[in-house]
C-alpha cells in the first residue's frame, strides 16, 4: 500500500471534490440556510419555514472518506432531510486528514455539540462521516454531551477493513480508504472496529444499498445493537450502492422511517 498510496494527490481529490458540489442544482429549500462558527468550527444551519416545534436537533458529518469534504459535498441531502423532517439540520464541517486526526475530528464535533446542544441531540453521518458519528457517541462517558441518536447512511464501521465486501458492485473505493484510514485514525485508533459493540450507544438508525461493500458492517452495527437492546433499525436498498443520500426518493424514505422511529413530533 505504501508504494500506491503515493498517487493519490489529496488537493486534486478536495479540488474534485468542490467541483462536483458546485455543479449540483441546489435542492430548493423553504426557510433559511447560514453558515456560522461554533467553537472555532465552521457549520451551515438549515431551518425551513415549517419547523416544528421540539428539542430535537440533527447534526450533519459528511462523507468523503476523512480526506475531503465540507458542508457543500452533502447540501442537497442536509436541505431535503431538514425540509422533509421540518427539522433543524446542522452540518459540521470538521478537520480532516492528513492535517487532522480522527481524534481532532471527535473533538471539534464534541465542541459543537457543546455550545449548540439544547436539547435532544440526533448524531446524523454519511460513509466515513458515519464513523466519525459513531465515535463520537460511543464517547459519551468521557464528556459531558449526550448523543441520543444515530442516523447512519452508508457507514463506514469497520475501519480495519476486513469485513469489506469485495465482490459487491458498487463501494467506495477500497485503496482509497486504506490510505485515508491509515492517515486519519493514526496509532490511537488504529484497528478500530465500530460494528462490533453497541453498549455504549443511543437509539440508532442505518441505511445502506445491498450493493454497497460496506453492507457487512451496517448488518453488523445492527446485530450488535439488538445483542446490547440498544434500539435499532436496519433499512436495506435493494440494488443500490454506495451515495444513497444523492437519491432524493430514498432520503425521502429514511426521512420519513427517521420521524417514526425518533419519536419526532407530528405537529
Amino acid at each position: 500500500m505504501s508504494d500506491g498510496a503515493r498517487l493519490y494527490d489529496i488537493g486534486e481529490l478536495r479540488r474534485r471534490a468542490r467541483a462536483r458540489a458546485a455543479q449540483r442544482v441546489g435542492q430548493a429549500f423553504d426557510g433559511q440556510i447560514y453558515d456560522g462558527t461554533v467553537a472555532g468550527v465552521r457549520v451551515r444551519h438549515y431551518l425551513p419555514r415549517t419547523i416544528r416545534p421540539s428539542a430535537t436537533t440533527f447534526f450533519f458529518l459528511h462523507g468523503g472518506y476523512g480526506l475531503f469534504g465540507d458542508v457543500e459535498l452533502q447540501d442537497g441531502y442536509c436541505r431535503l432531510l431538514a425540509m422533509r423532517l421540518a427539522h433543524g439540520v446542522t452540518a459540521i464541517d470538521y478537520p480532516l486528514a492528513p492535517e487532522h486526526t480522527f481524534a481532532q475530528a471527535i473533538a471539534a464535533v464534541q465542541a459543537v455539540l457543546r455550545e449548540e446542544n439544547t436539547g435532544v441531540t440526533v448524531l446524523a453521518g454519511d460513509s466515513a462521516g458515519g464513523a466519525l458519528a459513531v465515535a463520537t457517541a460511543r464517547a459519551g462517558d468521557e464528556w459531558p454531551e449526550r448523543v441520543d441518536g444515530l442516523l447512519l447512511t452508508n457507514p463506514n464501521l469497520d475501519l480495519t477493513l476486513s469485513s469489506l465486501d469485495t465482490d459487491a458492485p458498487a463501494g467506495p473505493d477500497s485503496g482509497l480508504m486504506s490510505h485515508a484510514f491509515t492517515q486519519w485514525l493514526g496509532e490511537e485508533h488504529a484497528g478500530l472496529r465500530l460494528d462490533e459493540d453497541a453498549r455504549l450507544l443511543p437509539r440508532t438508525l442505518v441505511a445502506v444499498g445491498t450493493d454497497d461493500s460496506l453492507a457487512p458492517e451496517a448488518r453488523a452495527l445492527h446485530s450488535a445493537c439488538e445483542r446490547a437492546r440498544v434500539p435499532a433499525q436496519l433499512l436495506e436498498f435493494e440494488a443500490v450502492g454506495h451515495g444513497i443520500v444523492k437519491e432524493s426518493h430514498l432520503v425521502e424514505r429514511i426521512a420519513d422511517e427517521a420521524r417514526v422511529f425518533f419519536r419526532l413530533p407530528a405537529s
